[in-house]
């Protein structure tokens, strides 16, 4: 007769090879021999979580927690699950717990450490990644933890040697690989990480944050996707607050120049490529996945949801640029309009699937979104009939401005696809 701890085996292995279901299928059968097997329990919480079945979780969670008070294994899981759900104030609490439990635990510091990554404070983050090393030198998130911390420190030597001892502590550990190819692709090393990025898609053909980095990889041997990716890294380096300020700076600096080139028409042209380089840093990923779709092996990496997102873009621009030659040629509101709403609305649209809004049911984004796309064909077909516009066009461009400042502020949250 097999054991409770048989089925434990095959569960664990089946759950580490990316087979949840058919794990929980297994650790319920041990569960049936043992009620109160702490590792059963813990199996299948980690197995619910990887289904985003949070209910379930919990419930195995408070099992281990009621049948096992005094070990720090439940209250780790349920710093986890917080973590996952990006309730960080929850996470620090609960991993903080377990530590005063179990302050032995290599992997309790490295979600301390997680925490602390999510909120791009990277000293703090690096320093609970080495507590967890000095008590594990090899345990494989701590000294990924401590790539990733360093790698956003800018500390160029340290982060060579941590990537050599990552992938040598563990050569056959697919998100290992994909670290380090992030860290490099950072870097501008884009041939190396592309290999990382490859050989982690060997070890895991299913891994999103692989994929997605093999495809930056691709994107990047283009050189002007190069800087745009440069300056999307450089401000990801910075929490919310620093970021918002940036891009404020950015947008005065840009204001500013617009109004000296009244005076100096001699500015202008550079006042017009500030405005295309902001423009295109909006839609520059779905742009880059247009262009990737020429490409046989590129366009069989995208998911349909960046397929649909670059499809968007090429036809807005297509329409947008027919509207200009259209708009310069006959000078009519319509034209202004037209080219107006096509260069705009695409941004929105575009994120409904590149920001993973459709697939989540964000019901913010998919409002305002549905809202604009309402006034600027309000607009256009009330200037086609009766030759008027209206102030729904004002209200356009204040709800497109306001759509741009959530995004900014984060209140309109980006998704994984």
């Amino acid at each position: 007769m097999n054991t409770a701890e048989h089925y434990l085996e095959l569960g664990v292995r089946l759950r580490t090879t990316n087979k949840p279901q058919e794990a929980i299928a297994e650790l319920t059968k041990a569960l049936d021999l043992e009620p109160t097997h702490e590792f059963v329990l813990a199996e299948l919480v980690l197995c619910y979580l990887a289904l985003s079945d949070y209910t379930s979780a919990n419930f195995f969670t408070d099992e281990i927690c009621h049948y096992h008070p005094k070990s720090a294994l439940g209250v780790y899981l349920k710093a986890t699950m917080a973590l996952q759900k990006d309730q960080l104030a929850v996470a620090e609490d609960y991993i903080r717990q377990a530590i005063q439990l179990n302050p032995f635990v290599a992997e309790f510091w490295a979600v301390l450490s997680a925490i602390f990554i999510q909120r791009k404070s990277w000293n703090e983050a690096l320093k609970y990644a080495h507590k967890g090393l000095e008590l594990e030198p090899d345990n494989s998130t701590c000294l990924n933890y401590q790539t990733i911390c360093l790698n956003q420190l800018g500390h160029t030597e340290l982060l060579q040697d941590s990537m050599e001892e990552t992938l040598y502590n563990n050569p056959n550990d697919a998100f290992s690989h994909a670290n380090v190819g992030w860290a490099l692709l950072q870097n501008q090393e884009v041939e190396q990480a592309k290999t990382h990025f490859a050989e982690a898609l060997r070890l895991d053909p299913n891994m999103k944050f692989a994929r997605h980095g093999m495809i930056e990889s691709i994107k990047s041997q283009n050189w002007i996707y190069r800087q745009f990716l440069a300056f999307s890294f450089f401000l990801s380096k910075h929490n919310g607050l620093v970021q918002l300020a940036i891009i404020i700076g950015l947008m005065m600096g840009a204001n500013y120049l617009g109004d000296l080139s009244d005076q100096y028409p001699w500015i202008l042209p550079i006042y017009l490529l500030v405005i295309v380089v902001f423009y295109v840093s909006w839609i520059i990923e779905p742009l880059g996945n247009l262009f990737l779709r020429l490409n046989k092996f590129g366009n069989l990496a995208l998911s349909t949801n960046e397929k649909r997102a670059s499809e968007i873009i090429g036809i807005g621009l297509v329409g947008g640029l027919a509207s200009t030659v259209y708009y310069i040629v006959t000078r009519t509101t319509v034209g202004w309009i037209s080219l107006l709403f096509c260069f705009t609305i695409i941004i929105p649209l575009s994120q409904c699937f590149s920001m993973g809004f459709i697939k989540n049911r964000k019901w913010l984004p998919l409002s305002i979104t549905g809202l604009l796309l309402l006034m600027g064909v309000f607009n256009i077909v009330l200037i086609i009939t009766f030759h008027k516009v209206s102030n729904f066009i004002t209200y356009y461009e204040y709800l497109f401005v306001a759509y741009l400042w959530l995004i900014n502020l984060g209140i309109i949250k980006e998704e994984e696809i």
